[in-house]
Order: C-alpha cells, then sequence, then structure tokens
C-alpha cells in the first residue's frame, strides 16, 4: 500500500512488464506536503463546452467534481508514467500521533462510454494513535490522507475524481528510472 513511505525506500512496481521505481517525499508518518499537485478544476470552474466532459455527471449535491488534465504525451511514452490519487483533509494534529483517515478511491466505468472515473468512498472520519507528547508539542497543520490508488497515465482524457465536499483530491506522477532489472531466483 503507498499510503505513506520512506524517502529512502523504492518500490519496484511490475506493470505491464515496465518496472517502476518509486520513493515518496516524506517520511512514514509525515503527512503529504506541498509537493503533491492539487487538483486545481472543481466543479464550477470546468468550462461547460469542455468537449471531454460531456460523458461525466454533474456532482451530488454532497459531493464536489475535481479534474485532473495531465500534460500531453506520445502513446508509447505514456506507458513509462502512472498517476497516484490521493484523498485528504488538512488538519491540525499534535504532531506526535499517527493519523490516518477512513476513504478510498474507487475506479467505475461511465455506462456507454466506457470511460473510467473515480469515486471517493469511505466515512472520511479521522482517527489516531494516542501516545502523549513528552514534552508537549504545538498543534502541526497536516493534509491527513486515505488510501491512495495508483492508476495508468492517460493523456486523452480528464481525471475526473467525485468526492466528498470536506475532502480533497491531490495527485502525484510517477515515472520509470531505468530498465527493468532481472529477479534472481533463489
Amino acid at each position: 500500500m503507498l499510503s505513506r513511505i520512506c524517502v529512502s525506500t523504492l518500490f519496484t512496481f511490475l506493470i505491464a512488464g515496465t518496472s517502476f521505481l518509486i520513493s515518496a517525499a516524506q517520511a512514514q508518518d509525515d503527512a503529504i506536503d506541498s509537493n503533491l499537485t492539487v487538483a486545481v478544476l472543481q466543479d464550477d470552474e470546468v468550462p461547460p463546452d469542455e468537449p471531454n466532459m460531456k460523458p461525466f455527471a454533474e456532482p451530488a449535491d454532497n459531493e464536489k467534481r475535481f479534474v485532473i488534465t495531465l500534460p500531453h504525451k506520445e502513446r508509447g511514452d505514456e506507458d513509462d508514467f502512472k498517476v497516484e490519487l490521493i484523498v485528504g483533509k488538512t488538519v491540525m494534529t499534535d504532531g506526535v500521533n499517527r493519523t490516518f483517515m477512513a476513504a478510498q478511491i474507487e475506479e467505475k466505468t461511465v455506462e456507454g462510454w466506457g470511460y473510467p472515473f473515480y469515486n471517493v468512498s469511505g466515512s472520511g472520519e479521522i482517527a489516531s494513535t494516542l501516545m502523549a507528547a513528552i514534552p508537549p508539542r504545538p498543534p502541526v497543520e497536516k493534509f491527513v490522507t486515505g488510501q491512495p490508488l495508483l492508476i495508468r497515465y492517460n493523456s486523452r482524457i480528464p481525471i475526473v475524481v467525485y468526492a466528498p465536499k470536506n475532502l480533497e483530491i491531490r495527485y502525484r506522477i510517477w515515472s520509470v528510472s531505468g530498465e527493468a532489472e532481472p529477479a534472481e531466483p533463489k
């Protein structure tokens, strides 16, 4: 699972025969920081005449629609990239305890079009461990995350995510860092 991982940790994902080496930007219990790109286009900012948005439904009253438009890449080059979708909320924490959110992102398909879209499920409630901070520390603002989702890179259609109004969607673009290395049988 990719919720939070150490800076020095490298994970190798074998996807369609391509090795993706992934390293995260923060220590295991730290919140995700400003190195992430925030999905800027929300429902009220998407141009109504945007042809790529026609298949996607308007958000319900209690949710927001986030739209991510990826930089164009040639079809063969897109295999070297992945997109990590992250659901979360910025909250004040004690700076000591691990915090996490009961939310995840699920992939669905637009009926009749076949396009993927993503829906946030779960309560969105935040929980934490209960260790005492000795000596006491000042509160720290953190982006507390739910379970992220790693998806394929496709610059031809927007990434559309529906989330409750109190949550936010961020994303990271991962890329290949070299050739796939052979595994050694033992």
